[in-house]
């Protein structure tokens, strides 16, 4: 069909030209409503992660016995554009970052093939592969008041995991210190029962999945609690021997356990008091004006339930600049829709 003989078929036809009209409409209106209100676009992170632990293995045997192995596989990886690795005490930490456009499934995929034809050491944990995720920040939350870190961190554990059931897809937690437990055991004790510091790592290991964190060097050693055991009672239970006549030793009977905190690297504090920060952040499936309704209605709720000296502020919410941005595109075009339809009134007659 000729662009004349189309323009003729509409004149023509007016009830079809108001049917298109309607139907672009309509579509229009479906579109906007599965549309994602979020201040930054989506965009792919061509990064994929692979940590392995290997507990009480020096930053040296790591890299001999993880690294080297694992590198020449992932670089062999099509797409690949750069391997960054590097050697911890006890872990192994990589990073594939792969050209733009790579599809990423299939570099998942790649990378855990790769992965699973290296033959890694007895001793070492079962790698973990992690894809790079997009997260949108919504907006920031401190907590603070006359607390100890102990009480601040129970609340802001409690803060995160409420949001999160209810569907906040990334918190941050900044200015709390981790948790750790430390065990402090004498040499003699070990000497006594033929065991070193080292099987007592491996023992807190095997039962808890942890790795040890921290020196030993003031005679005492640093678990952090991020595995299924998390308190000092419980990991009195761990069993370190076992005796020829088949009676056992525990932890709790050769160590002084207690509850402690690292020092955090970074502390907040607000006018002089301890703080916690709580950052949300969206995945790239969600929308952001959605997901702030969320924590707005919940901060509602949690206010009147919160110890009364506990002083909580949000800030730097995006969604109010979203908002803000929204109402300007609306208000821009229906003026530009008001024009446009004055222009025509004065050009033509009210009957066309």
């Amino acid at each position: 069909m000729k662009p004349s003989a189309f323009l003729e078929f509409f004149i023509s036809h007016r009830t079809a030209a108001n049917l298109l009209m309607i139907l672009m409409i309509a579509v229009g209106i479906v579109s906007l409503s599965n549309l994602n209100r979020q201040f930054f676009p989506d965009f792919n992170i061509e990064v994929i992660g692979v940590n392995v632990q290997w507990t009480g293995a020096t930053a040296e045997d790591v890299d001999a016995n993880i690294v080297q192995l694992l590198e020449p596989e992932l670089r062999s990886i099509s797409n690949v554009k750069k391997v960054l690795s590097t050697s911890y005490e006890g872990l192994a930490a990589i990073q594939v970052e792969f050209e733009f456009g790579t599809d990423m499934q299939q570099a998942l995929a790649d990378v855990e093939t790769a992965v699973g034809q290296v033959d890694f050491p007895e001793e070492a944990e079962t790698p973990k592969v992690v894809k790079g995720e997009f997260y949108d920040d919504i907006s920031k939350l401190v907590i603070s008041g006359p607390f100890d870190l102990f009480a601040l961190r129970s609340m802001a554990k409690d803060i995160k995991e409420d949001l999160q059931r209810l569907g906040v897809d990334k918190i941050d937690l900044d200015g709390l210190p981790d948790e750790i437990i430390k065990i402090e055991i004498s040499q003699n004790e070990l000497s006594r029962l033929g065991l070193s510091l080292n099987d007592i790592s491996a023992a807190i290991s095997r039962t808890t999945l942890d790795v040890p964190a921290g020196s030993l060097a003031d005679g005492a050693l640093r678990v952090r609690s991020l595995g299924q055991i998390k308190t000092a009672k419980e990991f009195e239970k761990v069993e370190v021997l076992v005796r020829q006549d088949g009676s056992r030793v525990t932890l709790g009977d050769i160590a002084v356990i207690s509850e402690d905190l690292e020092t955090p690297s970074v502390t907040l504090s607000r006018n002089g008091l301890p703080a916690v920060m709580l950052s949300f952040k969206r995945g790239s499936t969600n929308d952001s004006l959605a997901i702030n309704d969320v924590v707005q209605n919940w901060l509602s709720d949690y206010r009147l339930e919160a110890p009364e000296t506990l002083i909580i502020e949000q800030y730097d919410v995006r969604a109010n600049l979203i908002k803000e941005r929204i109402n300007l595109l609306v208000s821009n075009g229906a003026g530009g829709l008001l024009l446009v339809i004055g222009v025509l009134f004065l050009f033509l007659s009210v009957r066309v």
